[in-house]
């Protein structure tokens, strides 16, 4: 398979630069771009109109001032809410944005983008084909497209049906068996092992397969030295500013 591939930074924002603003938020990502990132990941879902919105969790209760489950609501309810004052003050009335708004703003700050497709969702086919109908019409940065990563293996199998060109990032929590076969099936160019549980032979494993290999959360210094040292090529991080600063990009 011709493996789609964008070119992965050393140093991608974690949900934005989320040490420092409300994760998935415009001006996390103005933060991120601000402190030296080139590229950021954030999560997508959809509304239940149809809107593809940034979001982490399956409801909307943590991170706003509304309540309820993502995709019971329509867009009109969750534009008008605060997505900001959680984190703090400075923050309050900050919006929580739509994927092609997103996309946009990478656009302007030339920032790279690893859009991770939650798992367990109502409908994945409507969920993917939203999504990548928004990146069609919106992404500008290069030929290939953001990353689309999933812990979702049915997500990735639908959006590597929907689109050939998008390049995919296998997401991998506990069970890391699944990895390889679903990389070779989905033609994936990276996957993506919690800090908690990785092993440098995993890594050395990975890129074996000529897989980029990227790391999340790293937000210590010295942790994202020696990931560095095992061969692993991205880290995504709450910090940018300080692990640029410390690893000297």
């Amino acid at each position: 398979m011709n493996v789609p591939r964008m070119l992965m930074t050393t140093v991608i924002g974690h949900r934005g630069a989320a040490m420092h603003a409300p994760e998935n938020t415009l001006v996390s990502i103005r933060r991120a771009a601000e402190a030296g990132a080139r590229m950021v990941e954030f999560d997508v879902q959809p509304t239940r109109d149809g809107v593809v919105v940034l979001m982490h969790d399956t409801t909307i209760d943590r991170t706003t001032s509304g309540t309820g489950t993502l995709t019971d609501l329509d867009h009109a309810y969750l534009s008008a809410l605060d997505a900001g004052s959680w984190f703090g003050p400075d923050f309050a009335g900050e919006p929580a944005p739509t994927l092609v708004e997103t996309l946009k703003l990478c656009g302007e700050l030339g920032l790279r983008a690893n859009v991770e497709i939650k798992p367990d969702l109502p409908d994945p086919e409507r969920a993917v084909d939203l999504v990548v109908k928004d990146i069609e019409a919106t992404w500008s940065f290069d030929a290939a497209g953001p990353v689309i990563s999933s812990f979702s293996a049915d997500v990735l199998r639908l959006v590597r049906k929907r689109s050939a060109r998008l390049p995919i990032g296998v997401l991998v929590w506990k069970d890391k068996t699944i990895w390889p076969g679903l990389a070779a099936e989905t033609g994936a160019m990276s996957v993506h092992f919690s800090r908690r549980n990785l092993t440098q032979t995993e890594v050395a494993e990975a890129s074996g397969q000529g897989l980029a290999v990227a790391v999340y959360t790293v937000n210590d210094p010295a942790e994202a030295k020696r990931l560095l040292g095992w061969g692993v090529t991205g880290l995504f991080t709450d910090d940018p500013g300080g692990i640029l600063a410390a690893i000297g990009g």
